[in-house]
């Protein structure tokens, strides 16, 4: 393996980490006010716990679903695995809040859909602002290549005409 590449991946995998962190202390922060006391790091561990629940649909999306489809104009095919993941990620917060509930509290029954619902819009807003972010290098990327391109083409015209001359 590449020195550089190494470098280049442990950067990625640094970027994304923090990206998560921030997402974990941006949680905390938004509900500190709704906490019992001591609550703090039940909550921490929760999140921490769950936070599959968020990182698995986000790069399912993100490096399958975009390249696949939304890159190659399937944009039907697109929305519809984005209707069905945010189905499974409801299904799945909903189920892990009921897990929750149960060993925290030993209550035994159904969270109410409406609660969950809002989280997993808010964690909608998180794939998406990941997809931007993907979307965004992929176009950076791109930029980057076609202005090298540009460039070396250009250099190749002028060593063109100087042979010619």
């Amino acid at each position: 393996m590449n020195k550089d590449t190494g470098k280049g991946k442990l950067k990625v995998v640094l970027i994304h980490s923090l990206l998560w962190l921030l997402y974990v202390v941006s949680e905390y922060i938004a509900n500190l006010p709704h906490f019992r006391p001591n609550e703090s790091f039940t909550f921490i561990g929760s999140t921490l716990i769950s936070l599959p629940l968020l990182i698995i649909p986000t790069y399912f999306i993100v490096f399958f679903a975009v390249p696949r489809y939304l890159k190659r104009d399937r944009f039907a095919l697109f929305v519809l695995i984005i209707l069905i993941t945010g189905a499974l990620v409801l299904a799945g917060r909903m189920k892990w809040l009921e897990l929750i509930n149960y060993l925290n509290y030993d209550y035994i029954g159904s969270v109410p859909v409406s609660k969950v619902l809002k989280n997993t819009i808010r964690d909608y807003s998180v794939i998406a602002l990941a997809i931007c972010i993907y979307i965004i290098s992929d176009w950076r990327k791109k930029e980057n290549e076609n202005k090298r391109l540009m460039e070396a083409k250009a250099k190749s015209d002028i060593e063109l005409l100087k042979r010619q001359l």
